[in-house]
């Protein structure tokens, strides 16, 4: 299979396995990376949730993927393609991401493991 995604049975395009290859992002004037050597791999056609710390990295993992923020080190391929060797208008057209800001603490895990696997569900369409 080239870059492109592949027809699934239900005539939609099957998207394309996602990889983070090492991936570093160090923004000007800052001692620290953002995000340091991320080896991360997402089939083609699941559904991948970030979930840390304000600061751990997550937006700026997602953000690299259509290149709103470039890559210091390391690759992402999508497909078998590298991100950077295509347009970000290219790529925010063929991908989707979605942020989420704030999510509610709760003192019981079991609850808040509960919401979120609801949420990726109704993602999921399931």
């Amino acid at each position: 299979m080239s870059g492109e995604a592949a027809n699934s049975l239900d005539g939609h395009a099957e998207a394309p396995p996602v990889a983070f290859r090492r991936v570093t992002k160090r923004y000007p004037g800052t001692q620290e990376p953002a995000l340091r050597e991320l080896d991360l791999e997402v089939p083609g056609g699941e559904i991948c949730v970030l979930v840390g710390p304000s600061g751990s990295g997550k937006t700026t993992a997602m953000r690299m993927v259509n290149r709103m923020v470039e890559i210091t080190e390391g690759d992402i391929v999508v497909g078998d393609r590298s991100v950077k060797e295509r347009s970000p208008a290219e790529l925010r057209r063929e991908m989707g991401t979605r942020a989420r800001r704030h999510v509610e603490a709760t003192a019981d895990p079991g609850a808040y493991r509960a919401r979120l696997a609801a949420a990726i569900h109704r993602l999921a369409g399931r």
